[in-house]
């Protein structure tokens, strides 16, 4: 039984999640478990992320990027949906 969607046969996309880190003082970009970086501040980090998902990302697989805020917590800062092509 599947408590999230009440229909267990729906076609799902995994999301692209990237998390925006910092570690020692240098930002870094982690994208299932592969790490892009380091970048000088997390504007950078954000900014770069977006562009590798408009380069090199699979359109039709949805990304989101996380990113801490001033206190720490992460929230989500840029999304892309699923470009959906016609059969």
């Amino acid at each position: 039984m599947n408590f999230i969607d009440p229909n267990p046969t729906s076609e799902r996309t995994s999301i692209y999640h990237y998390l925006v880190v910092s570690i020692d003082r240098a930002w870094w970009v982690d994208c299932e478990g592969k790490p892009f970086g380091p970048m000088a501040t997390k504007e950078e980090a954000i900014s770069s992320t977006v562009k590798l998902i408009e380069a090199l990302g699979d359109p039709n697989r949805p990304a989101d990027i996380w990113a801490p805020d001033e206190n720490g917590r992460s929230k989500l800062v840029w999304k892309r949906e699923a470009i959906r092509q016609a059969l």
